[in-house]
């Protein structure tokens, strides 16, 4: 199974399912997949007498994974998804709030820390751009968040819930957007909580390993890693470090030797996952 988000209807068994593999000492083995995210045909999507897109279902629910970015020398443009714990978003069409309004209802495994109003979290910023997006909705939309990673953990949490909040949003009127287009919500998201980079949102949404080229434009390469499956043992620090206060102890200049040898160890790093 491709660690990506994904849309999750009816009933999966855990092979379908993304998984942990083994407990070592206070980190997880994960592994990430060489193939790309596969995407279901789009179909009409049904329209109201007065033109406002219709929901496809009453709720719909979506996981998105762990991600790890920068990855050495790839800062800012080089993230892979990885297998085992990721966060749950659940979507829900809201025939009593007015088109395109969205609330959060409830979130779980935050221990009461994430807000609850929609324009202030990363779930709710993603489902509203997603709506945006869109276009005109007859319904509003109630979101569930059930946080599966820890905040502050280096594994994309804040990127995991705006991913699979896209996914969700958009799977409950029929998914006409592509994962390549929930990016852009996506990367709303994240500016909000730890600045404008796609190295975490594009492999929550596309899985394996993504090399960001560019963002305005936005251009996003999947990287094939053809040798098999690839491990990381991931370990979970007792203290926090959010993106945003890491980002801001870096050097705003470097000396041109250490951006060379950067751009070498770049350069051999995805020399060695296509190759």
């Amino acid at each position: 199974m491709h660690t990506c988000s994904h849309f999750i209807s009816g009933t999966y068994s855990p092979s379908q399912l993304c998984r942990r593999h083994h407990t070592r000492n206070k980190g997880f083995c994960r592994k990430t997949h060489p193939t790309t995210a596969q995407h279901a045909s789009v179909t009409a999507q049904p329209r109201s007498t007065n033109g406002q897109l219709s929901p496809h279902q009453k709720i719909a629910k979506a996981f998105a994974p762990a991600t790890i970015a920068n990855l050495g020398p790839g800062f800012d443009w080089m993230g892979c998804a990885v297998e085992g714990e990721g966060d749950v978003v659940i979507a829900e069409a809201m025939p009593d709030l007015p088109g395109g309004e969205v609330v959060i209802k409830r979130i779980t495994g935050d221990d009461g820390r994430l807000p609850l109003v929609a324009a202030n979290n990363c779930v709710g910023i993603a489902a509203i751009e997603t709506i945006k997006l869109l276009g005109n909705i007859e319904c509003g939309v109630a979101l569930t968040l059930l946080k599966g990673l820890p905040l502050g953990s280096g594994m994309g949490s804040s990127a995991a819930s705006a991913a699979a909040g896209a996914v969700a949003v958009n799977a409950l009127f029929g998914s006409p957007l592509s994962k390549e287009e929930l990016i852009l919500p996506g990367l709303a998201s994240e500016a909000t909580v730890s600045g404008y980079h796609a190295d975490n949102i594009a492999p929550a949404l596309l899985g394996g390993f993504v090399l960001v080229r560019g963002l305005k434009p936005l251009d996003i390469r999947q990287l094939l890693f053809a040798k098999g499956d690839l491990y990381f043992v991931l370990v979970n620090p007792k203290f926090e470090a959010p993106t945003a206060e890491m980002r801001a102890v870096l050097p705003k200049m470097v000396p041109m030797l250490s951006a060379i040898n950067n751009c070498a160890m770049g350069g051999s790093l995805v020399g060695h996952i296509v190759i």
